[in-house]
């Protein structure tokens, strides 16, 4: 049974263990060190948005599908890298985007 599926039961009794520590010595815990990470702004990804607009265009994309892939990259920036990723290949690479 996994976690989710034990958050959402209902009305049944769950059988929980408890552990206990193997040794009375304190356990020492390195801090953990914060790691800035930069949100891009609105203009790289306006760019970003109309390099795979463009590679849509190139490929043939039927335009009035363009906004699926568009409103996934505005919302998802691993979908943005993912269209990026492609749309920097088939631009370099002169792939004419047919098969």
């Amino acid at each position: 049974m996994n976690l989710k599926s034990m958050i959402h039961k209902k009305n049944e009794s769950l059988n929980v263990a408890t552990a206990t520590p193997a040794t009375d010595k304190p356990v020492l815990v390195p801090s953990v060190a914060t790691v800035a990470v930069a949100k891009p702004t609105n203009e790289k990804i306006n760019r970003d948005i109309e390099k795979i607009r463009s590679w849509l265009f190139h490929i043939g994309e039927p335009v009035e599908d363009h906004y699926l892939v568009l409103d996934k990259c505005r919302n998802d920036l691993d979908a943005m890298d993912y269209f990026l990723k492609h749309a920097r290949s088939n631009f370099t690479s002169g792939n004419d985007g047919e098969a």
